[in-house]
């Protein structure tokens, strides 16, 4: 089992898992692309201190800007035409489309369609009121200034880490 907020949009890795399990099943989770963008602004202005305003999104929409408003608070929400991605390489009965506001109001509901979807007893009632992964604030923006660049994905460190 893996998750990860942004497979759905690279289609090399779409392939190898069709290869490494071409009977897999996937969960679609999709949010308003409007609450999804603003959260993503917002994740990386606290993690990694980006100076641009979440303002500065519709002239980066405008240009078609190479940058990260552009790209990931913009274009990772343009669902239509990730999930029609996802049915090139995988059929329609494997992937079962969830709103995110949907699992938000009713997670038991949500959970017990899952369960049936993979064909697992609809018995087993999930503890859904535990939340797993909380959002964090950094507490030492400072740090994260001076590790950032590390991360980026021209950083030396990444490239001498590699060779």
């Amino acid at each position: 089992m893996s998750k990860n907020v942004s497979y759905y949009r690279n289609p090399k890795i779409l392939q190898k898992i069709h290869k490494h399990n071409n009977e897999i099943k996937l969960f679609f989770i999709v949010r308003n692309p409007a609450d999804r963008a603003y959260s993503a602004w917002k994740m990386e202005k606290e993690r990694f201190g980006i100076k641009k305003n979440f303002g500065e999104l519709f002239e980066s929409i405008k240009n078609k800007e190479d940058n990260f408003l552009y790209k990931s608070c913009y274009l990772a929400g343009m669902y239509g035409h990730w999930f029609d991605l996802i049915l090139n390489i995988f059929s329609q009965k494997q992937i079962m489309l969830i709103k995110f506001e949907d699992l938000v109001k009713q997670p038991l509901k949500i959970c017990k369609e899952c369960f049936e979807f993979l064909d697992l007893s609809p018995e087993f009632e999930p503890k859904t009121g535990v939340i797993h992964n909380k959002n964090f604030k950094p507490k030492s923006k400072l740090l994260i200034k001076m590790i950032f660049p590390f991360l980026k994905k021209n950083s030396f460190l990444k490239k001498y880490s590699k060779s």
